[in-house]
């Protein structure tokens, strides 16, 4: 189909002074990350116009914004007459950016159908072809899994019968056939396992065909009303024959504090979101005026000029008979995994009350207006400012969205189990929005408050997602935030949640700034919440030690019993490493003074050994990095003496000496992990071995744990998928080498036919079919390298999802036992929470129950994050692991719950 015509104008064809959005289109399916991956354009970037192609396509793509001098129907009325003199030159290009207008600017999508029916008026064969091309693109992206430009040519095909461009029959049949695919799939899926292998696929095939029916407007309940009734009854067949109506494994919210708790209630738009979509289309059905006030239909202002046309039949549609994408070697639980990732929860919490929420009497207008957001978001992620400001200023809706917006921007930050793009894409839009719109930091602070109001029972994965967001925030406004109406929670007990979310969120606020800057902005009994102001853990000098011989890290005035043998020992090291003793000198020392008898053998030596590194290297990560990579050959063979005792040891020392510096600890054990020092197995017993696991006294070193851990966890997945990547682009160059060799081998037979061959010639062409040979076979060897490579990874994944499971287990069951039956939380699905509603208990028996709370929703927030990871150790985990008398019922169907999304 020849260049996007984005990328024409940004070569200098056109003059877009605000960057289109990246395009899916069938030229080639991009994922547009957010915060990466593809790179962004600068405004300076965007050439004025050279030619009369610029500015055609420039008009294309502003035709009805907001900011235009003329309204809609006279900008659609200018193009028109611009288009009709181009045609015969530029057909191609202009059918290619009006189908990717249409879909990717989606709340003008009545417009651009309004102009291709008055083209169709003058040229019926470039609509034709449209036509042609736009179900060619249909069948293209479902196929591909693009499910976002599927959806919206439906949507663009209804447009088209309000144009008089396409036979309002033709597409109710197309929808219809959308429809009954979806039911033809249900039906030969079955109900076995909730229809997890296929109904996130057909719940989208039948929302994406209702979807579509507003913009075609009461033109198809008029022109073909008994094919819509038809549509009509294949929903309710389909509706009936789903197996689920909702999915409680995917709420945001663990528990419900009442029968009416609306947020609690949300699947994060799973299962439940077909059903509101159904009831919202019955509601204009049953209303016969089809009119929904968020649709700007600008077709109406041109009736007369639009009856002129001769409207065309919509070409049969292809809908695949299983979910694209999904491997066909790939188990049921595998699967399922691919079929929820490929056709996730649409991503929806209801935070606020309906009546600041709702745009208008009808509750299509909602829908409308979530998906003009949605649409946004996701075809302008790769410029935010842009996103930012088309969202505020560019969904031209009936009444003020901020409310709204603010919901589903929290509500998709928020998505369980993954967010559609990364936390911080949605914390940066954010921030742009709170600048272009004024009343929308007030919608913002009732999203959070409501948030915070219901952190005893908000996900435990969520809770670090706000806490990221808010310090973010925060820190692009001055730290202004009203901490006084927080202020409660210096008198919670350390278990609380409300009270670990302020402390997780102040160190968070830390390491964006520094710890006496934000003492400064927060009311003064708030800094008691701050970690100390020693960044490292000092290494006290020897009793007789001045000021000056103890700098950078060794403090004077230390506790004579601080001077312990390790401590001492440490405090000579750092000596040592100051003056450039290399690692061969360090190991001679260790031998001379005996120190593995001194400090109790291998282990003590390697703890005290980095612990000197570490303070040594305090002054900056880059010292630190240098530290450990000048002397991590002195640890290396006490890491074959100590094995994992070792490795967790060497865990265990970072965090104690960084305790006061979370992020800074962080670093240094994902550096560890990077020089081999440490593994993920050794990481994992160290945080369920650690107190800040153990129980819920301390936020500081309980949040580094848990982000040690996931740290690790997702290192590992890292490595399996680029030893997938790294196979794939292997098996690419096999086919490649093997298509050289057939040429070569081809074109050595063609010449021993010629009789009068050169012997240098057929020497050439023997050596040319010889190294094509080689080549392949070199190219085989190293897929067989990258295969074992995979092997290896997956193995090593799948052994620690194994050890982090069993972790859970034990620490779940040993915290059962010591409540006792009685005393656990009653709830079947608990949460981290406030004090449990145990009348009477001590504060002690109290923060028991909360941990145990909290630990039993961390494991549902686990599987959840790492669902399609987890999925091929599904069998083991749930019949293996969480099997037996010993594990107690709660736990048991808190992770059959969460395995099964």
């Amino acid at each position: 189909m020849g260049d996007r015509p984005f990328d024409r104008e940004l070569n200098g064809e056109g003059n877009r002074r605000h960057s289109g959005p990246p395009s899916n289109s069938k030229r080639g399916y991009t994922d547009h990350s957010y915060s990466g991956g593809q790179h962004k354009r600068k405004r300076e970037d965007y050439a004025e116009p050279r030619n009369e192609e610029g500015r055609l396509l420039a008009s294309l793509l502003h035709i009805g914004d907001p900011n235009s001098a003329l309204g809609a129907e006279d900008d659609l009325e200018q193009l028109y007459r611009s288009l009709r003199r181009d045609l015969h030159h530029n057909g191609e290009l202009v059918r290619n950016i009006i189908i990717d207008c249409a879909v990717e600017l989606s709340p003008k999508t009545p417009i651009y159908a309004a102009l291709v029916g008055l083209l169709n008026t003058d040229d019926q064969d470039f609509t034709t072809a449209l036509i042609q091309l736009a179900s060619e693109q249909f069948n293209v992206a479902l196929a591909a899994g693009d499910k976002n430009r599927a959806r919206l040519l439906l949507r663009f095909f209804a447009a088209l019968v309000m144009a008089n461009v396409l036979h309002a029959s033709s597409v109710l049949a197309a929808l219809l056939s959308v429809v009954e695919a979806a039911s033809s799939i249900a039906a030969a899926g079955g109900s076995g396992d909730s229809g997890r292998l296929w109904q996130p696929y057909t719940d989208y095939l039948v929302y994406a065909a209702l979807m579509a029916l507003p913009w075609g407007g009461a033109e198809l309940a008029e022109s073909a009303p008994s094919d819509l009734e038809r549509l009509f009854g294949g929903v309710e067949a389909y509706m009936a024959a789903r197996p689920r109506a909702s999915q409680p494994a995917l709420r945001p919210f663990l528990r419900l504090k009442d029968a009416d708790d609306i947020p609690a209630q949300s699947d994060s738009g799973g299962a439940s979101f077909l059903g509101q979509v159904w009831e919202a289309v019955q509601e204009l059905r049953s209303g016969g005026s089809w009119v929904v006030e968020g649709i700007r239909q600008v077709a109406p202002a041109f009736e007369a000029k639009l009856a002129a046309g001769q409207p065309h039949d919509l070409p049969a549609l292809a809908v695949p008979p299983t979910p694209p994408g999904v491997p066909e070697t790939a188990g049921s639980m595998e699967a399922a995994a691919s079929v929820l990732e490929l056709f996730p929860p649409r991503g929806i919490i209801r935070l606020l009350p309906a009546e600041h929420t709702e745009l208008g009497p009808l509750k299509m207008e909602r829908l409308v207006a979530e998906e003009y957001i949605l649409d946004t978001i996701h075809f302008f992620d790769a410029d935010r400012v842009e996103c930012a400001r088309r969202l505020a200023k560019g969904l031209q809706l009936p009444s003020k969205h901020e409310s709204l917006l603010a919901e589903m921007l929290f509500s998709q930050m928020l998505r369980v189990p993954q967010p559609q793009l990364k936390p911080l894409a949605y914390s940066t839009l954010m921030v742009d929005v709170c600048k272009l719109m004024a009343t929308f930091p007030r919608s913002m602070s009732a999203c959070v408050r409501e948030c915070f109001a219901r952190m005893d029972v908000m996900d435990p994965e969520l809770r670090m997602r706000l806490a990221d967001w808010l310090a973010y925030h925060l820190s692009n406004f001055e730290f202004m935030w009203p901490w006084d109406k927080w202020k409660h929670v210096l008198d919670m007990p350390p278990h609380h949640s409300q009270r670990r979310f302020v402390v997780a969120t102040l160190s968070k606020l830390v390491r964006l700034s520094y710890r006496q800057r934000i003492q400064s902005v927060i009311p003064p009994a708030f800094a008691a919440l701050l970690a100390a102001d020693n960044d490292v853990l000092p290494l006290p000098g020897p009793p007789e030690a001045t000021a000056d011989d103890t700098k950078d890290g060794a403090a004077n005035g230390a506790h004579e019993d601080e001077r312990d043998a390790e401590t001492v020992r440490a405090y000579q090291l750092l000596q040592m490493v100051r003056h450039k003793v290399v690692g061969e000198g360090v190991l001679e020392w260790v031998e001379e003074e005996r120190l593995r008898e001194e400090l109790g053998g291998g282990l003590g030596v390697l703890r005290m050994l980095l612990r000197g590194y570490l303070v040594a290297g305090a002054k900056s990560f880059t010292h630190m990095i240098t530290a450990l990579e000048r002397y991590c050959t002195t640890l290396h063979p006490l890491l074959h003496e100590t094995g994992h005792k070792g490795e967790v040891a060497l865990v265990d020392v970072t965090a104690r000496v960084w305790a006061n510096a979370p992020q800074r600890a962080a670093q240094v054990i994902d550096r560890l992990m990077a020089l081999r020092l440490v593994s993920g197995a050794a990481i994992v017993a160290w945080v369920f071995g650690c107190p800040g696991v153990r129980a819920l006294t301390d936020e500081l070193s309980t949040g580094l744990a848990w982000e040690v851990f996931y740290n690790a966890v997702n290192k590992m997945l890292a490595r399996t998928q680029d030893a997938r990547e790294d196979l794939a682009a292997a098996q690419m160059e096999v086919g490649a080498a093997a298509a050289r060799a057939r040429e070569a081998a081809e074109a050595s037979s063609r010449a021993g036919d010629v009789e009068d061959l050169s012997q240098d010639l057929a020497e050439r062409l023997a050596q040319a079919e010889a190294a094509a040979g080689s080549a392949l076979a070199e190219a085989e060897a190293q897929v067989d390298g990258r295969q074992a490579d995979l092997d290896e990874a997956v193995h090593l994944q799948e052994a620690l999802l194994l050890q982090v499971f069993t972790c859970f287990r034990d620490i779940l069951c040993e915290g059962h036992a010591e409540l006792g039956a009685s005393e656990v939380p009653s709830e079947a699905v608990p949460a981290d929470g406030s004090e449990p509603p145990a009348t009477g208990a001590s504060e002690q028996q109290n923060a028991k129950q909360t941990w145990y709370a909290f630990m039993l929703a961390t494991l549902q927030s686990f599987t959840r994050r790492y669902y399609k990871a987890v999925a091929s150790i599904a069998g083991q985990v749930e019949g293996d692991i969480f099997q037996g008398d010993a594990v107690p019922e709660d736990v048991r169907t808190a992770i059959v719950e969460s395995l099964h999304l």
